[in-house]
């Protein structure tokens, strides 16, 4: 909108303001899924293909998604018609945002224009319908797909609403392969807030010609918590 402005008063805009939607605009298609709409992430709403699009182009900023970003704090997977948006960053500070949530790890996947695995969302969307209990609850990590210790929240949220102990560090290794085209990511969290330790075995999804694995694993001590997960996209094997 800014932007505008000074496109409207014929005016060069500052470059700080360029430079920033230059980041802005690839972050945000980074996060989207098939369908061109937006992911449910820190208690937001799916936002539709229209928006997404009327933003993009309001913008004038042409690029591609962004796949990896430390800073931004997510990662995209994207083969063939699969998407995959993972979560891979500690929540949000308390003070710079209000409703974070306890979604470390967490995945939303799609193919083409189909959502297959989705966050509840919803948490920062709430009118005066939605009673507190249950915006608290869209913002736990049961919330989100990932791994839910002993009903425990990866970051612990107060009562007052704010965000206390957990995720500290998320380590990630991500290899693209050349051969074929595969993508496989392996985030790792530290400080998680729970006390329970727990293997699960792969669970191994085929869909529209891929082949999309998730194994989440916890190695949790009192001391020092660790959730990890690996994340493989690849052609399935015929």
């Amino acid at each position: 909108m800014l932007a505008k402005v000074y496109e409207s008063r014929r005016a060069q805009p500052v470059s700080l303001m360029s430079d920033v939607l230059a980041k802005a605009v690839p972050a945000l298609q980074g996060v989207t899924l098939g369908d061109g709409g937006l992911s449910s992430w820190q208690g937001c709403l799916p936002l539709p293909k229209v928006e997404v699009d009327a933003i993009v182009r309001g913008s004038g900023v042409r690029a591609r998604p962004l796949r990896q970003a430390r800073d931004w704090g997510y990662q995209r997977l994207h083969s063939g018609d699969t998407v995959l948006v993972i979560d891979t960053a500690p929540p949000p500070v308390s003070r710079l945002v209000e409703a974070g949530c306890a979604s470390t790890l967490a995945f939303e996947m799609s193919d083409g224009p189909h959502r297959l695995i989705v966050n509840c969302g919803g948490a920062r969307s709430g009118g005066p319908g939605m009673v507190p209990a249950l915006v608290q609850g869209l913002r736990t990590t049961a919330a989100h797909s990932t791994l839910a210790l002993a009903d425990s929240n990866s970051t612990s949220i107060h009562a007052d609403g704010s965000l206390g102990k957990g995720v500290e560090e998320v380590e990630l290794d991500r290899q693209e392969a050349e051969a074929r085209p595969a993508t496989m990511a392996m985030p790792s969290a530290s400080g998680c807030s729970t006390r329970v330790a727990l293997r699960c075995r792969p669970m191994v999804a085929n869909c529209a010609g891929m082949t999309c694995c998730c194994l989440p694993h916890a190695a949790a001590s009192r001391s020092h918590p660790i959730l990890r997960s690996a994340f493989t996209l690849a052609p399935m094997s015929r």
